[in-house]
């Protein structure tokens, strides 16, 4: 196993919820970070914190539905560090809720432009700093690209497409030593999950969710470990995995 603090991670979608966890938790442990997301100033500030406790980071503006953007945050990654070891797209996007035939037509463009094709020009722009030294490309994922469920439309369809593109990577990128992998958090406090702050209560019905799917409500700090694990597994370890970390009944 590498340890985490030998390595340099690129966390996109760093400045919130599950990626700022990420990008804090593995600062704290030595990693060099660079934290990537479409607001640059506050990836920036979430940096300097990580700096001022002793570690190191950087600030990045990205917005993954740009494949420049991808390529810039690569070789400013090259740039600061010299290299790269881990990726971690966590980058998302959730759209409305409600039936498929309502959604707009720019928010089924902007969910599957963020989620799959976000993913796709990230792993097309660090596939050769990966390639150099052998590293990882990490994926957050979601159930609900496994289950369809009702008012999930688009998001849910667009990750079931991130998880095949996982796998494809997977078998595609063996040879070159770079393991693709999948994290399926489950429920967790985040923006994008309707939860502004962390101490924001779920509605009922959110709750009720929950308790019918036998699963669990996360805070982002707990989705980390299971990152640690995968990002210090060998290069040529499991890849085309998903790592479900949902606790949800046999069936559900």
């Amino acid at each position: 196993m590498t340890n985490i603090a030998e390595q340099v991670l690129v966390v996109t979608g760093g400045t919130s919820g599950i990626g700022e966890a990420f990008a804090r938790s593995f600062g704290a442990e030595g990693a060099s970070v660079v934290i990537a997301g479409r607001n640059g100033e506050k990836a920036q500030r979430i940096a300097s914190d990580i700096v001022k406790a002793g570690g190191k980071a950087i600030g990045v503006t990205c917005d993954v539905t740009q494949q420049s953007d991808c390529y810039a945050l690569i070789a400013a990654t090259l740039a600061e560090y010299g290299r790269l070891d881990t990726v971690f797209a966590n980058h998302g996007a959730a759209g409305e809720i409600g039936p498929l035939v309502r959604w707009s037509d720019e928010d089924v463009q902007q969910t599957v432009n963020v989620n799959l094709l976000g993913t796709l020009y990230l792993a097309r722009a660090a596939h050769a700093a990966l390639k150099d030294g052998g590293g990882r490309f990490i994926v957050t994922g979601s159930a609900a690209g496994r289950q369809n469920m009702l008012g999930n439309g688009m998001y849910g369809i667009s990750k079931a497409a991130v998880s095949h593109l996982v796998r494809q990577f997977a078998l595609e990128w063996r040879r070159s030593n770079i393991a693709v992998n999948e994290i399926l958090p489950g429920p967790v406090r985040t923006p994008m999950a309707g939860f502004p702050t962390l101490d924001a209560n779920p509605s009922s019905q959110f709750l009720d969710y929950i308790e019918k799917m036998g699963d669990w409500l996360k805070d982002p700090s707990d989705v980390v470990p299971i990152a640690r694990f995968i990002a210090t597994m060998p290069v040529n370890g499991p890849t085309g995995q998903s790592y479900n970390l949902g606790g949800r009944l046999a069936g559900n």
